[in-house]
């Protein structure tokens, strides 16, 4: 609520790279979960120009026989564009490298309007002040996880997006980062701009030429779609001096749902009080609402820290909610049975672990015949000499 989003219109996603350009490196895993936790997508990719990262490999551990048989990123782009696109507020922790990483590789089309960088949201109010110039010092995924009770293997994909949606949760249940944010955040919430028609634009013309465009005592009223695909759906209407001058979309009824603490299922209130700021630029009609209560939103936003702080951390993995299906894994073509059973996650264990076994077997066999080379390299330069001084000596003799 406090971005904005409810979390099951969150996305935590991060990557693997054979690098860190932008520009040349490639995508080597990726995984994506929901706010609750939910796995979404969690895979190796393949890359198409790179044979070797050994650099990279040092880090994240994934070898080119770990991925040779991964799908590529090309392979995977319709999938994750249908998970990391659309309504939702993408969440990583240094974002905006895995965005521009995906953006290179053809899966992103640009920045997302709306995303959040724990990295620097975390860096801002408990991230220590750099002396040399303004702002301040990023801390490590495991340090940020630390600081909020959470502990995991970092530079796994999957596990790194588990471990930000922790920090991620934790953090904007964070006083500190409520007390730096809470005002912007609260003022961006409630400021909605409504659609508008011709009837609409007229209405708002003549109040605007009247004087009574700047801040009127205006509500809100649930009306309802009237046509397209949405037909028949609840959606708020702004009326001011008794008169219709902008309708919300079903995006910015949502935002006014969220502001109000509305749950999904629940009906919207109506009528709500705000103030509308009408105005004509040209031709064209604008109508803002600036909802007036914000007391729903300050007491929810430190209720939630005060919880956390209760419950000794951020207990988000308790919440219960209706989970969203994750999309089955790219690997392995998932059946409704075995999601049921359990065995998915056996058979990706069992990939997993004969994986590693035959890379560590493959790195024990290329050590064994590495040493070989090496000795029949000393017995040649050092060997066959003394064999042949010997024999000299011998002959001599």
């Amino acid at each position: 609520m406090v971005t904005g989003f409810p979390l099951e219109k969150v996305v935590v996603f991060d990557t693997e790279t054979t690098g860190v350009n932008t520009s040349t490196d490639e995508v080597l895993s990726i995984a994506a979960c929901d706010g609750y936790g939910n796995k979404l997508i969690s895979t190796k990719v393949r890359p198409v120009r790179h044979s070797g990262w050994p650099d990279a490999q040092r880090v994240n551990g994934i070898s080119p026989q770990m991925v040779r048989n991964a799908p590529t990123i090309g392979e995977l782009r319709p999938r994750l564009r249908r998970i990391l696109l659309g309504d939702v507020l993408l969440v990583g922790y240094n974002t905006q490298f895995d965005i521009h990483m995906l953006w290179s590789n053809g899966v992103l089309d640009g920045f997302p309007k709306d995303y959040f960088d724990v990295m620097r949201q975390y860096a801002a109010v408990r991230g220590t002040g750099r002396k040399t110039y303004g702002g301040y010092r990023y801390s490590k995924l495991a340090v940020c996880a630390g600081h909020y009770g959470y502990t995991f293997r970092a530079h796994d994909s999957m596990e790194d997006a588990l471990a930000t949606l922790w920090c991620f949760r934790a953090l904007i249940c964070d006083e500190k980062w409520l007390h730096a944010t809470m005002d912007g955040k609260a003022k961006q919430m409630r400021a909605i701009v409504a659609s508008q028609t011709k009837a609409t634009t007229a209405t708002v013309k003549d109040l605007v030429a009247a004087g009574m465009g700047s801040d009127s005592a205006a509500e809100l009223r649930v009306g309802e779609i009237t046509r397209g695909k949405s037909k028949g759906e609840k959606r708020y209407e702004l009326y001011s001096n008794g008169s219709l001058v902008g309708t919300l979309t079903p995006k910015a009824t949502e935002r006014a749902r969220s502001y109000l603490m509305v749950a999904d299922g629940e009906e919207l209130p109506s009528p709500v009080k705000c103030s509308a700021m009408l105005t004509m630029n040209g031709g064209t009609a604008h109508a803002t609402v600036d909802i007036s209560d914000r007391r729903n939103v300050i007491r929810a936003m430190y209720d939630g820290a005060r919880l956390s702080r209760e419950n000794g951390g951020c207990q988000w993995r308790n919440a219960q909610t209706k989970k969203r299906e994750p999309e089955s894994s790219t690997v392995f073509h998932d059946t409704p049975e075995e999601a049921r059973d359990g065995k998915i996650e056996q058979r990706r264990s069992i990939s997993t672990q004969v994986e590693t076994e035959e890379v560590e077997r493959s790195q024990r066999h290329g050590a064994v015949a590495a040493w070989i080379i090496i000795a029949l390299i000393i017995f040649a330069i050092i060997g066959l000499p003394l064999i042949f001084l010997a024999s000299c000596v011998s002959n001599f003799s």
